[in-house]
């Protein structure tokens, strides 16, 4: 567009020269007529963005990851001015408001929580000589839920762990014992080699443990929190299960698909790699399902590129 502009202007020098040389008031005028053009455009944009009120709205700020995000623009105070308002559609293009309105989609291919920048708009005279960036809204929280793998096996539904993950005794150690549940300190005590027992819970809900310390990249803890999602959904939609996510000492219930299932997804969509993994590690003992980070597939999961205007996780 600078090339543009500036190319109308080096015509018009040289239309203007040419006029002189040959003393044509045809030429001239055409000279003037090419300068008024670059500065009619030039007076349009600047007259057209200190006129333009620009609006956005976004869809549902919880979405699965892959789903479509809708983008609503709303622009008033050009529809009188030779201006064109134009909104980025997060794909490197731009697409035009027609009659002061725009929609626009994108998508996050990977879970966790966002922030969606201020999207950017630009302001161009009619004939593209000129243009202005400008940007709508503010920056909003975006969260992208992992898409429950429905390919987790199921599950028996007896085993289970009590919210209380403290021992509820201890008895005397066994041959096969895991060494995880073994209590070191009555050993130390000379009381002889004991381990920590467990009692069975009394709603007999199975318990979902998920457990991401070692998690080796960001691919493994999607994996996690796909597959934990999968399996608490399905036990929810069965009659009901314990989980047990990072950083917790007791086991939150999930008795169906309604809002304890909606807050442990949401957090799922946020998981890190920070926590020890000890509660994980003695849980996992009596776990119906154990979903470990170490478990994750070696090989990359294939993710979407993040679109541009989604600035890193927060959460």
């Amino acid at each position: 567009m600078v090339i543009r502009r500036w190319g109308v202007l080096g015509a018009a020098i040289a239309v203007a020269a040419l006029s002189a040389i040959s003393a044509s008031p045809a030429l001239f005028a055409v000279a003037v007529g090419m300068v008024f053009l670059v500065a009619a455009g030039w007076a349009g944009l600047a007259l057209g963005t200190r006129c333009v009120r620009a609006e956005r709205m976004i869809g549902p700020s919880e979405v699965l990851e892959g789903a479509p995000i809708g983008v609503r623009f709303a622009v008033a105070g050009v529809t009188w001015l030779p201006v064109t308002v134009e909104v980025e559609d997060h794909q490197g293009g731009w697409t035009p408001v027609a009659f002061g309105r725009a929609s626009v989609e994108f998508c996050v291919g990977r879970p966790g929580a966002y922030r969606l920048a201020p999207s950017r708009l630009r302001v161009r005279d009619t004939a593209g000589m000129f243009e202005r960036r400008l940007t709508a809204g503010r920056a909003e929280p975006l969260l992208i839920l992992p898409a429950p793998l429905t390919s987790s096996p199921r599950v028996p539904t007896r085993h289970g762990l009590t919210h209380d993950l403290e021992p509820h005794g201890l008895r005397p150690y066994v041959a096969g014992a895991p060494l995880t549940r073994v209590h070191w300190p009555s050993l130390a005590r000379g009381a002889g080699l004991h381990v920590r027992h467990v009692a069975a819970p009394p709603d007999e809900l199975p318990l979902v443990v998920v457990d991401t310390a070692g998690a080796p990249n960001d691919a493994a803890l999607h994996w996690v929190a796909r597959t934990a999602a999968g399996h608490v959904l399905t036990l929810a939609r069965d009659g009901g299960c314990s989980v047990l996510l990072p950083g917790d000492r007791t086991a939150t219930i999930v008795s169906g698909p309604g809002d304890e299932w909606r807050a442990v997804h949401r957090r799922l969509a946020s998981l890190g790699s920070a926590h020890s993994g000890v509660l994980a590690s003695r849980a996992a003992d009596a776990a119906a399902v154990h979903v470990s980070a170490a478990a994750a597939p070696s090989a990359p999961v294939p993710v979407t590129p993040l679109p541009r205007g989604v600035v890193g996780g927060v959460g």
